[in-house]
């Protein structure tokens, strides 16, 4: 694949420099030579292996003989499905499944109206591509239905890869594997995705049977066991003895099939509210998986929420931070900085102002830090600030420069998943909220209640302004409310 690495300086635009920057990325391939152009605004290109399911570099502080450290990033060419905030390629930012697992542990934090106590299992699969069976491999292609021709196709495309080791300068003799998946093979994602479907079958028929019970947000609902994105494993069940045994069986038995076993030292357990530490420790210890008191972080987004939101979000002012102060060594004019801060600053926090709102005060101090890097001065690292941020972020044909104010921001993402939610009313998110939230109501007149999630209060927040924006399309009007709705295509509709 091809990457672009920017804010190389002029003066370090060497072949030998870009190989070792993009060594730090992977395997280089071809560097794109120098063709003799202007040196400003440029760019370098190369074309690097490595492996698209390990968490992708954004850039990195790479230090010169006569600049010091400075940030370069790193951009990837053509890359498709890429989460802005995990970091990994296979869901686009928006069908990140880390907001759905949100709901559901706060969820579990609340509790429920029968006392009933759950469990979610964060688990780490050791080594999982290494440790395929190409036996269960072949086993779950024919069992998905593909053709045996296929299916012969793929097992030779696995089978047939020798290995060699460089030790000492010096390649060993070939290596025959009996076992695994080439991690950087164009097809391993999707092999192993198969094999995981196995995991997952399992876990529906435990549940079919009644051996493992998923959580459920109200008495109403059904019940939801896992959530899975390729080797990051989640999957709930309730906080008993009969339950953790038959989780224990049920690792045991996909460990025995498909050859992948669960690193416990580095999976975790998370309970409900309501269980008492003498439950936390004696179910922890019957698993054989340390307990936590909070859940951490899942596909790199925060997944529960505390008193303290400030705390949560803390992490994403840390990071426009370190990408800003990167910046700071290099000499460009309010122009330059312009580019950067469009282009990578503002782009930062997009994803978790895609999930949840920001507080105020946070996203206030955002702003701050990206205006104090727009107009700081070269020599004295300071600058006067001669126009009002508010002034700065109105658009080019209002007299502005066309920034983005962080909280406006927010609040236009949020209202792109509050019309998701609209759109398709049987994904995922949609149905936890709509069984949680407004089981007797639709989303435009769900109710705002006490004790609600930190996501459900950022979809709410936006609402307000989203009903401003639609009307209804007419058809047969079974579903319009002809005097509260909005459906008439007049300007008065909109006040």
């Amino acid at each position: 694949m091809w990457v672009q690495l920017h804010n190389v300086a002029p003066l370090n635009m060497t072949e030998a420099a870009t190989s070792a920057i993009a060594s730090l990325i992977g395997k280089v391939v071809k560097v794109d030579k120098d063709d003799g152009r202007d040196c400003i605004g440029r760019f370098l290109r190369v074309k690097i292996s490595f492996d698209v399911q390990e968490l992708l570099m954004r850039g990195a502080n790479v230090e010169f003989p006569d600049d010091g450290k400075i940030w370069i990033d790193f951009h990837y060419e053509g890359l498709p499905n890429y989460c802005l905030i995990c970091d990994k390629v296979g869901h686009v930012t928006r069908w990140c499944k880390a907001e759905r697992l949100g709901e559901l542990l706060h969820s579990m934090k609340l509790g429920n109206d029968e006392g009933i106590n759950f469990m979610a299992l964060k688990l780490d699969m050791a080594k999982g591509y290494d440790r395929v069976e190409w036996s269960f491999l072949n086993a779950m292609l024919h069992k998905l239905r593909f053709d045996d021709i296929f299916c012969q196709w793929v097992m030779k495309c696995v089978q047939t890869i020798p290995y060699c080791v460089v030790v000492n300068g010096e390649a060993t003799s070939y290596i025959t594997p009996s076992r695994g998946l080439r991690q950087r093979g164009p097809l391993s994602l999707f092999l192993f995705l198969n094999c995981v479907e196995g995991f997952s079958s399992l876990l529906h028929n435990e549940e079919r049977v009644g051996r493992i019970r998923g959580i459920i947000v109200n008495n109403l609902a059904e019940p939801l066991s896992y959530v899975f994105f390729a080797n990051d494993l989640v999957f709930f069940c309730q906080a008993t003895k009969i339950e953790a045994l038959n989780v224990n069986c049920l690792l045991q038995q996909d460990a025995e099939g498909s050859g992948q076993f669960i690193n416990l030292e580095k999976s975790s357990v998370h309970f409900s509210g309501g269980c008492s530490q003498v439950v936390k420790a004696w179910l922890s210890q019957v698993l054989g998986i340390k307990h936590q008191d909070g859940f951490g972080k899942y596909l790199g987004i925060q997944a529960d929420f505390g008193g303290l939101k400030r705390k949560v979000f803390e992490d994403v002012r840390n990071r426009v931070d370190e990408q800003i102060n990167g910046w700071a060594k290099q000499f460009q004019s309010i122009a330059g900085n312009e580019v950067l801060i469009k282009s990578v600053a503002v782009a930062l926090p997009n994803y978790t102002m895609s999930c949840f709102q920001l507080p105020i005060q946070l996203a206030k101090e955002i702003e701050q830090v990206i205006a104090r890097f727009l107009w700081r001065d070269q020599k004295t690292k300071k600058g006067v600030h001669w126009v009002a941020w508010s002034k700065v972020a109105k658009r080019k044909s209002k007299g502005g420069l066309g920034f983005k104010e962080i909280i406006s921001l927010n609040l236009a993402m949020l209202a792109k998943v509050g019309w998701h939610i609209i759109c398709n009313p049987d994904s995922l998110l949609a149905k936890v909220l709509q069984e949680k939230y407004y089981l007797s109501s639709s989303f435009l007149d769900g109710p705002a209640g006490r004790g609600t999630s930190w996501g459900w209060k950022g979809i709410l927040y936006q609402r307000k302004v989203f009903k401003v924006g639609i009307r209804w399309r007419v058809g047969d009007g079974r579903s319009i409310q002809i005097v509260k709705d909005p459906w008439l295509p007049t300007p008065r509709t909109f006040h």
